[in-house]
């Protein structure tokens, strides 16, 4: 450093902020410069993060006396809050260090010496041990004395099952044992404690394979099984082998599809043996196929598959492929041949020496070995040795490398086989209804509980939930504890029987309950409202034995008397006053009715402890999104004939007789739909259009309206002061135009067609262009009203006059129309529409479209999906799991979590873009996705319920004075991988402030960027082409034209950006010189009026960017319709 200390610290992010931090205020205090140039001389020497963090900040700001501690401010939000952060990491990281029951203890010590290692490179304290581990600990020693009843024995038994990670009750007895305990009834405890624990039975170990299973097979070619075995990357060999005689036949095979496994069974096998009688396999893709299947009808052969993840159950094929794998290995290696070529020898060794029943596999299959080269039967040519062709050569070693590799591999075989010594459990039954876990590879716990619906031999088949799923026995497990059946975890499963419910309500017909039909049906409860489940019968029941179980739902009505009054209550349930699981699961809270001293109050109760406790029965609403509506009662015979009937009146078809055609399949889709009048069944005739032929190369997509176009469309009839409307086409791809192609269909039995097919006239349900098909119709009667496309968006249309001026407008989503116009429009358009279409329900002023709804108040239209939002529900977990925060989830959990993601994403664009890049964050983290990943969407399910948020759109004032305002944003490498988020806002806004949203964004950046300006400029620039795009459209819309599009106006809070597209100079990077000539280019030719710079606490799309950005400025904006552009 000179004499005079003109020359300020550098700063090196490898080097700790806080000391940096102090030698510049040392700096400050030896330094000649004045003051106010303090900080200009330590900006400058200052070098990445940190100068692009210190250039943010206007220069004036930093030329005062006071800019030193402005500039440090800045330096300290990025800095500091980045050590906090990395602090709190650490704390939470030991705060959350638990020992699971797979981790040794010296895994457990090293992996708490490594966490309080990290949370002391911080300088924090260890925590009080007292704190940190008083979960380890007991209030009181637990003992166990003969004078104890049985209640407080199973109490105390109960705790230490826990406390010692579940173990098992014979190491829980000698633990007693060896305490001094010898009550003899706590054997009886622990055993039945064990066995109805629900944790012991989701992580109990699976049954033992079986060693030996019964012969599938008496007879030749009675039962032939097939297997692919993989020999190197994209090539494998197809393993035929038959059960009885244990004779092989295979190929290889350079691709697994269905139709070259057909080709070479029918080459390999039925060529040579014949058709087999049943064909065994396991469900891979290449067997469990329409084409296998076909083959089999065809040839009258049985198909039967495996369960999943269960390969034992084939395992003559699976301990052969392995025998005749290394034979083949060898064979290659030994005599560098083909793979054919070591196949065929190898299955030819195999063949001829293997011993069954005592005599080899050919003999069995054609009565006598084949006349390989011996020594005992060969003739003096043969005893020579010798070969002048090479082919030959090959050939003969390649045989008697086989036969020796035949010899030691099953040799090796059967040392393997005589070491196993563990004996098996024969095989279980399952009944049908029967509760029970089942167990998969990819899940370290119990999965269910599932109900049985039917058994084929080893295979279980198991409806859990609406999934259906084959279970090898041995991977199931009964549920012993009749409760654990229904409740699996604290977010409880409610159990809903529609006969029950029909008695409830009076009906008292019989419900004979289908073969296949699951007596208890279940659905998910939302965790707002008590996650219990009714045992109590709604009757006068008031045995002491039910009420130790009962659990209630919130808002049942309860009829009990005072155990010290004796007087008589009524009271309704509000909820739980204790955790389900906890020392208060009997406590609930409630508001009494009766009597009228008390009637309005509030009490906690412990229901356990009421006398003649009554629950008074209540209706279910069917259509309740927690209910599993049961719909074999429910009759659609009716529905289908008004289908029939559509199709008939749309002269949809035309009868043909059946002369061998190729036709296509039909189905019903038959639902309940929500009317004003209750449920309503409606059925749907639907073609399985998968069946046409080359239906890969059809056309199939047909425009709809997007997101952006629906919400300009909004603003010009708010603009315009016309009425807004919705309106429904019934049966719309029926009305579609003519068939290009003929396609036949089979008629479904309720139109009583034998013999004959239907020649569809028109495009129907189910096919793959359908919806295509109505848009041209669309298309067409639209132009014939004298109505024009919308040249960027193919799914708006609109009409002028013949002063072309705009008269009205329309968009379609599929067969729901929306549109706004003039008196004449509404006239004169809008009825031949009518005429020529079905219509079915229209609406004004107060509807639901596309999923949002939709309120006219004083020419504001008001948008929002509140009770959409209201309906969702959060992801339910048992608290065991719930704690495992950096676990990954299994396939079945990342199911329901992409699910909900959707479900977020979607509220999130139409309507809230304030939980945005929390949805768009939330979604990047699926493919690695753990518990915490469940409990981050969650909150954001929270976010959404906790805050009502409705769009504007109104009438913002003059024309000319009207303007695109588009808000961007980035955040530099704030993404958990290093990534940049980029968002942007656009509204149409008036003259007077007043403004209506037309679209926003928030999505990681492309493209890898080195700086926040070029994040800040590639965000910009992607807002730019859809401001554009909306401008054009706008145009459209209100001139007829694209030519009057409305000024762009873009907002940033970078100043590099606003100072980069002022200047001539160039940025130093090449590629970001592109971006920044665009937007140039756009200024020149005024489509961008001007870019302005606001402070990031006025910017409107810092929330789209970052978390934990606050959103209150965005919401008040939207909710006010109304921002100050300064």
């Amino acid at each position: 450093m000179v004499s005079n200390y003109k020359n300020p610290p550098t700063f090196d992010e490898g080097k700790p902020y806080e000391s940096w931090k102090n030698e510049v205020e040392m700096w400050t205090r030896v330094t000649d410069l004045q003051k106010k140039k303090q900080a200009l001389a330590v900006a400058l020497g200052l070098s990445g993060r940190a100068r692009e963090t210190a250039m943010e900040i206007p220069v004036d700001d930093l030329n005062k006396d006071t800019g030193m501690n402005t500039l440090l401010e800045k330096l300290d939000g990025l800095f500091l809050k980045e050590e906090k952060d990395r602090t709190y990491d650490a704390y939470s990281s030991f705060d959350r260090i638990m020992r699971d029951s797979s981790l040794s203890m010296a895994d457990y010590i090293i992996e708490f010496e490594q966490r309080y290692s990290r949370m002391r490179k911080y300088r924090m304290e260890l925590p009080d041990a007292d704190v940190t581990l008083s979960h380890y600990r007991d209030e009181e020693i637990l003992t166990i004395s003969e004078k104890m009843n049985t209640a407080e024995k199973q109490k105390i038994l109960v705790k230490l099952h826990r406390q010692f990670g579940h173990a098992s009750a014979d190491r829980l007895l000698r633990l007693l044992s060896s305490s001094g305990t010898k009550d003899t009834e706590c054997a009886t405890i622990l055993h039945r404690i064990v066995s109805e624990c629900e944790t012991c039975q989701r992580y109990s170990k699976i049954k033992p394979r079986p060693a030996v299973g019964l012969p599938l097979a008496s007879q030749h070619n009675e039962t032939v099984a097939v297997d692919l075995h993989e020999l190197e990357p994209g090539l494998w060999y197809l393993h035929i082998i038959d059960q009885f005689t244990r004779f092989s036949a295979g190929s290889v095979l350079t691709t697994k599809k269905g139709s070259e496994i057909v080709k070479h069974f029918i080459h390999d096998w039925i060529s040579v043996h014949g058709p087999p009688q049943k064909l065994f396999s396991d469900n891979g893709g290449e067997f469990n196929n329409d084409e296998v299947r076909d083959m089999a009808e065809n040839f009258n052969i049985e198909v039967k598959t495996t369960a999943a993840y269960s390969p034992w159950s084939n395992g003559l094929i699976e301990r052969h492929n392995k025998t005749l794998t290394e034979i083949i290995m060898k064979v290659k290696t030994s005599n560098d041949c083909d793979w054919e070529t070591a196949l065929d020898w190898a299955l030819m060794a195999k063949n001829t020496l293997q011993n069954v029943h005592g005599y080899s596999p050919h003999q069995l299959v054609f009565g006598q070995n084949p006349n390989l080269p011996s020594v005992l039967t060969d003739k003096p040519p043969a005893l020579e040795g010798t070969t002048k062709s090479e082919w030959v050569a090959k050939h003969i070693s390649a045989l008697h490398t086989a036969r020796r590799a035949f010899t030691e591999a099953e040799c090796s075989e059967r040392i393997r086989r005589a070491v196993r010594k563990q004996l098996r459990n024969t095989d279980d039954r399952y009944e049908m209804g029967e509760k029970v876990y089942y167990k998969r590879v990819d899940c370290p716990e119990w999965k269910g509980p599932g109900v049985v619906i039917g058994q084929d031999g080893a295979v279980v088949f198991v409806r859990h939930g609406g999934t259906c799923v084959r279970v090898h026995y041995l991977r199931l497990r009964k549920v012993k504890n009749e409760d654990d059946g229904h409740v699996m975890n604290d977010d409880t499963e409610r159990t809903i029987d529609f006969e029950q419910r029909q008695n409830s309500t009076g009906d008292t017909n019989s419900n004979d309950d289908a073969g296949d039909e699951d007596p208890e049906n279940q659905s998910d409860a939302d965790s707002d409202t008590d996650d219990t489940e009714t045992r109590v019968s709604t009757g006068g029941q008031t045995d002491k034995e039910h009420r130790t179980d009962v659990q209630l739902k919130i808002g049942q009505i309860l009829n009990y008397r005072d155990v010290h009054s004796g007087s008589l209550y009524r009271a309704e349930v509000l909820g739980r006053a204790g955790k389900a699981t906890g020392k208060y699961k009997s406590w609930y809270n409630l508001l009494f009715i009766e009597p009228t001293n008390v009637a309005g109050k509030t009490d906690s109760v412990d229901i356990s402890k009421l006398q003649n406790l009554q629950i008074e029965p209540t209706v279910d609403i069917v259509n309740s999104s927690e209910d599993v509506l049961i719909t074999k009662d429910v009759s659609f015979d009716h529905a289908k004939q008004e289908e029939l009937k559509n199709w008939r009146d749309n002269n949809v078809f035309e009868t043909v007789q059946e002369e061998g055609q190729k036709s296509i399949s039909t189905r019903w889709v038959c639902t309940l739909k929500e009317t004003p009048a209750g449920l309503v069944p409606k059925a749907r005739l639907v073609a399985r259009g998968f069946e046409e032929f080359k239906v890969s190369e059809l056309q199939k997509d047909s425009p709809t309206c997007a997101t952006e176009s629906l919400r300009l469309l909004l603003a010009v009839i708010c603009q315009r002061k016309w009425t807004l409307h919705s309106m429904d086409i019934k049966a719309a791809f029926l009305q579609g135009v003519e068939l290009s192609r003929d396609i036949y269909i089979r008629p479904p039995s309720e139109a009583d067609c034998k013999g004959t097919l239907w020649k569809l006239k028109k495009c129907v349900y189910g096919l793959a262009d359908a919806s295509l098909y109505w848009y041209n119709r669309v298309k067409q009667i639209v132009l014939e009203a004298g109505g024009k496309i919308s040249k960027v968006d193919p799914a708006v249309f609109y009409w002028t006059d013949q002063d072309c001026a705009v008269t009205g407008v329309l968009a379609c989503h599929v067969d729901d129309f929306i549109w706004g116009g003039t008196e004449n429009f509404s006239k004169t358009v809008i009825p031949h529409l009518r005429s020529v279409f079905q219509v079915g329900r229209e609406e004004h002023d107060c509807f639901c479209y596309v999923g949002m709804d939709f309120v006219t108040v004083d020419e504001t239209v008001h948008v929002h999906q509140e009770s959409y939002i209201q309906h969702m529900q959060s992801i339910n977990m048992s608290p065991s799991r719930a704690v495992q925060h950096d676990s990954f989830l299994c396939e079945e959990e990342k199911d329901v979590l992409r699910s909900k993601i959707g479900q977020i994403l979607w509220v999130a664009r139409q309507s809230r873009p304030d939980a945005l890049f929390d949805a768009s964050n939330l979604a990047s983290k699926l493919k690695n996705a753990t518990v915490q990943t469940i409990h981050e969407a969650n909150r954001i399910i929270c976010k959404l319920k906790s805050k009502k948020v409705v769009l504007n759109f109104q009438h913002l004032g003059r024309d000319p004075g009207l303007k695109l305002v588009l808000f961007s944003d980035a955040s530099f490498g704030n993404l958990s991988d290093g990534g940049t988020q980029g968002g942007h806002l656009i509204v149409l806004m008036g003259e007077n402030g007043k403004f209506s949203p037309l679209s926003w964004q928030s999505k990681r950046v492309k493209r890898v960027v080195r700086s926040t300006l070029a994040g800040e400029t590639l965000a910009m620039s992607e807002g730019i082409d859809n401001a554009i795009f909306l401008a054009m459209l706008f145009s459209e819309l209100t001139s007829g034209c694209t030519d009057h599009s409305p000024p762009i106006i873009c907002v940033t809070d970078n100043h590099s950006l606003v100072d980069a597209l002022k200047s001539t100079k160039s940025v130093s990077e090449k590629r970001l010189r592109l971006e920044i000539s665009s937007i140039k280019e756009l200024v020149q030719m005024q489509k961008i009026e001007r870019v302005l710079w606001s402070n990031t606490k006025e910017q409107l799309a810092d929330c789209l960017t970052k978390k934990g950005a606050p959103a209150h400025q965005l919401l008040k904006a939207l909710s006010d319709g109304q921002w100050k552009l300064e």
